[in-house]
């Protein structure tokens, strides 16, 4: 079987291709699905190596729907990248490395996420950007009530319409913050419409709806805690759980019920270490209280 190796870029890739016979190919083609198609559509089955990337996902698996093997490695894997040159880098370079280690065997497999976990991500980014429009249009709000010597009290971003109308805006300053106003409306409307599309989700995945039940922990944190790593229900809640519990915005450690965890349930070992550290701590000062009276 020939070994691929490709170079992969938003607009050009450059391929090395490594055959059975010890023949060297190189060409460099357009990233697009006709060019994968025209020069590697007729070829016979053969093992490809791409870096993980923004395009690696379809090119991939438009590359697997033509008969070939597509493996998506990780390019923090150091080893992957041992017979180049580090003098001096060049996409035709980088391809031959690719091929090589696609023939060794040197590389470590990228996670690859599933149609499913690809759409959820997909909502997350649509809905970060638009909290942050949202965000950034009350902060640019408020600073220009700030220079006409107006507060918009503080509350929830949804708010920002009812609590602005309830102020008696200069004539100027109206016709500046219409623009703004113009999209609040739009803008809640999708946040809602997508905060309810990842709430159906998370009710409809045992993982997202096992997650939720840890404290504080609403639909759109759980889908994305899943989304990202891509864990069972065991290793995903015990990793939410331990966050919870000793970090994050609220520990569990530091409440009656963590307290009641660590002495009933892990047998007073937490707690056992921090009186002995607390311990320590009162018999190093009592001796530096000593040297203290001493001198």
């Amino acid at each position: 079987m020939d070994t691929i190796g490709l170079d992969l870029h938003k607009r050009e890739s450059q391929l090395c291709i490594l055959t059975t016979e010890g023949e060297l190919v190189e060409q460099r083609i357009v990233t697009s699905r006709d060019r994968f198609t025209a020069v590697l559509g007729s070829r016979a089955p053969a093992r490809i190596l791409v870096e993980a990337s923004t395009e690696s996902e379809w090119v991939a698996r438009h590359l697997e729907s033509l008969g070939h093997e597509v493996v998506v490695a990780d390019p923090n894997f150091a080893p992957m990248y041992a017979t180049r040159s580090r003098r001096v880098k060049t996409d035709r370079r980088d391809a031959r490395t690719l091929a090589e280690a696609c023939r060794l065997g040197a590389f470590r497999r990228a996670h690859r996420a599933s149609d499913t976990q690809r759409q959820v991500r997909a909502e997350l980014a649509v809905r970060d950007v638009l909290i942050r429009t949202r965000t950034r249009c009350v902060a640019v709000t408020k600073a220009l009530l700030r220079g006409d010597g107006l507060r918009l009290p503080s509350g929830n971003a949804e708010h920002t319409e009812r609590k602005l109308a309830a102020l008696a805006l200069p004539g100027d300053l109206t016709q500046s913050l219409a623009p703004l106003r113009a999209v609040w409306a739009p803008l809640a409307a999708e946040i809602t419409a997508a905060d309810d599309r990842l709430a159906a989700r998370a009710h409809q995945d045992p993982v997202v709806a096992r997650l939720m039940t840890a404290p504080s922990i609403g639909p759109v944190t759980a889908i994305a805690f899943v989304a990202t790593l891509a864990l069972g229900v065991p290793v995903a809640f015990c990793m939410l759980f331990a966050y919870f519990y000793s970090g994050g915005p609220h520990p569990i450690s530091r409440t009656p019920v963590g307290e009641f965890f660590a002495g009933g349930l892990l047998g007073g070992e937490i707690r056992g270490e921090t009186a002995r550290d607390q311990r320590r701590d009162r018999r190093g000062g009592e001796r530096h209280g000593r040297d203290v009276d001493q001198r």
